[in-house]
């Protein structure tokens, strides 16, 4: 998606090539989770939704928070809804405060801001659906990070999502509420069709694994001349 505005812009097709962020499963791996929040946020036995990253305009976070208002409302009350990250947008984040209390939503849905290492990891743990409806993403971390916790993915078909995600979650193209809650009720409540999500979400993580990216790397930086040629990348 990038490299495409790239090329638009003049930038030489030889000279731009697509490169996967590195994860860094590794540092989450490596910490345990916050098990007081892990345990509170299982002891309530409600369904929780979440979605990660900053909270601002281009998220489309009202997106997220009215489709959550339908599957609240209409199929499932027991529910909860956590928008994690940090609050860049004053004027934003006090709209959503106030959609928030328009729906009558309470606390339901809840803004715990930046979360990092153990904390974030519990977070993760706890989800049962990733809930994507962001307009613009250059890659879009969270859906690798949900890849790798095996948390089902229902996202927007937009920008970089749809490249990042391969084959792999569910995307939705045109927003109808009803129907996008409809598909995370099939997803929560589906087995088969659950486990189906899940291990394609598995494969994928499998081609944005550290050596694949670093073998991509190398072939690039051959390409360039700055490193010696080697044989090309496999398919």
């Amino acid at each position: 998606y990038n490299r495409q505005e790239l090329v638009a812009a003049g930038f030489s097709e030889t000279k731009t090539a697509v490169l996967p962020l590195f994860s860094q499963q590794s540092v989450l791996d490596a910490v345990p989770a916050d098990r007081d929040l892990l345990e509170q946020l299982r002891a309530e036995g409600t369904v929780n939704l979440m979605t990660v990253g900053r909270v601002a305009p281009n998220k489309a976070i009202e997106d997220v928070i009215r489709i959550f208002y339908v599957y609240h409302q209409a199929i499932n009350p027991r529910s909860r809804l956590y928008l994690v990250g940090p609050h860049q947008v004053p004027a934003y984040s006090a709209a959503l405060e106030t959609l928030v209390a328009d729906l009558s939503l309470g606390d339901a849905v809840r803004f715990p801001g930046r979360a990092l290492g153990g904390t974030l990891k519990a977070y993760y743990q706890a989800a049962d659906l990733y809930l994507c409806a962001s307009r613009h993403e250059g890659f879009c971390v969270p859906l690798v990070e949900s890849m790798h916790f095996g948390v089902p993915i229902l996202a927007r078909k937009a920008a970089a999502v749809p490249e990042t995600l391969g084959d792999s979650g569910v995307l939705f193209t045109r927003l109808g509420y009803a129907e996008v809650a409809e598909m995370a009720h099939l997803l929560l409540t589906d087995k088969a069709l659950r486990l189906q999500v899940v291990a394609k979400q598995r494969e994928r993580l499998q081609d944005l694994s550290p050596s694949r990216i670093e073998a991509r790397l190398e072939h690039i930086l051959a390409r360039l001349g700055i490193l010696p040629a080697r044989d090309p990348l496999p398919s």
